[in-house]
């Protein structure tokens, strides 16, 4: 093989492991282009808020921030 190939195949090898490590790395869901939306385990840190006032609140916050979809016209599903 040539030094050329060589390079061109180690530049590819180290390119996949990036992407591949970028899967593993913890990241917030984002539900939007400019606002990230609640993860599941938003949704799961409820049941840890035992005054109910706070867990409404809570829940009601979550809520809010759940991205929502408007469908102007109509649409047919056959």
């Amino acid at each position: 093989m040539d030094t050329y190939t060589k390079v061109v195949l180690t530049i590819t090898a180290a390119a996949l492991v990036v992407l591949a490590g970028r899967g593993l790395a913890p990241q917030t869901a984002e539900a939007g282009i400019f606002q990230g939306g609640p993860t599941f385990g938003d949704f799961r840190r409820l049941g840890e808020i035992k005054d109910k006032s706070q867990r409404d609140e809570a829940l009601r916050d979550l809520i809010y921030r759940l991205p929502m979809v408007r469908i102007h016209g109509s649409v047919n599903v056959n």
